[in-house]
């Protein structure tokens, strides 16, 4: 493999609906000010720094990144993100489990057949897991649009 294999996927509907839910409180709190009806103090500080939160969950987690290259995997949303070095890979997979069997989309901590496992996911999309040799995250899951492709690709890396 001489080249980097990139994918991004853009998580979907969480995103806009965490975007839609900053928005709107930061809107509220505008016309708060703009009207003077802010009567609770405590109020002055929750809907701007909830929807500066909101916000920065939808921007963080809109897009999962996919790279692979010769020196192994990595996944990504925003500035999480979890490398795989290709001489740690053991095994690779591919996993139909929805998102909702973690939670969730985003990332996920979880325990499957005593493995523990670390998930990057976008709803809808199927998953390639990829077992390691090291601990204590024996494996790791992520999206992908195109799984077999990613997974040909993988097992290309983790053959050389």
């Amino acid at each position: 493999m001489d080249k980097t294999y990139q994918e991004k996927m853009f998580s979907g509907l969480a995103s806009l609906l965490a975007g839609a839910a900053g928005l709107f409180s930061l809107g509220l709190f505008a016309s708060m000010l703009a009207t003077d009806t802010v009567e609770n103090a405590s109020m002055i500080w929750f809907l701007p720094v909830t929807g500066l939160f909101l916000l920065a969950v939808a921007i963080n987690f809109a897009f999962l990144t996919i790279k692979i290259s010769p020196r192994g995997v990595s996944a990504g949303y925003g500035v999480f993100h979890h490398n795989i070095p290709a001489e740690d890979l053991t095994d690779i997979y591919r996993e139909d489990a929805s998102a909702l069997a973690y939670g969730g989309f985003g990332i996920r901590f979880g325990w499957k057949d005593g493995k523990r496992r670390i998930v990057y996911n976008v709803i809808g999309k199927p998953g390639v897991v990829i077992q390691r040799r090291s601990l204590p995250d024996r494996e790791f899951v992520f999206s992908s649009n195109d799984p077999e492709k990613v997974m040909s690709i993988l097992r290309a890396v983790k053959s050389t």
